[in-house]
């Protein structure tokens, strides 16, 4: 690998930590081999945007600016990301792949969301 391309990557991996960082990170186990993520921006407030494990925003909500938007997590199940075992055993996302719209709408639908 040549030096430029070691450069490169470096960078690369530090503006993927720099992107965790702004964001603020949920996630919820649905199943033995799924945990569904979420993630709050500082430049989007008061979307909610859902994010599989490799990254690829799935749904999104968008809320009123008076909700607080990590209430609404909670009291449907997801725990904010912090320095606990289960997160570091299966990491976040490097990077969130948003693509516009929603591809599969499971909690914007209603039928998984607790208003």
């Amino acid at each position: 690998m040549t030096l430029l391309m070691m450069h490169l990557r470096r960078i690369d991996t530090l503006m993927r930590t720099q992107d965790q960082r702004q964001n603020t990170w949920y996630y919820k186990p649905i199943d033995m081999l799924v945990i569904n993520f979420a993630v709050i921006s500082p430049d989007i407030p008061k979307v909610i945007r859902f994010v599989d494990q490799t990254g690829y925003v799935f749904d999104r909500m968008t809320f009123a600016e008076s909700t607080s938007l990590h209430d609404e997590l909670i009291r449907n199940g997801f725990k904010e990301v912090a320095d606990d075992d289960f997160i570091k055993l299966v990491g976040l996302p490097e990077s969130i792949k948003d693509l516009g719209g929603e591809t599969q709408p499971v909690y914007s639908s209603g039928k998984f969301w607790i208003p």
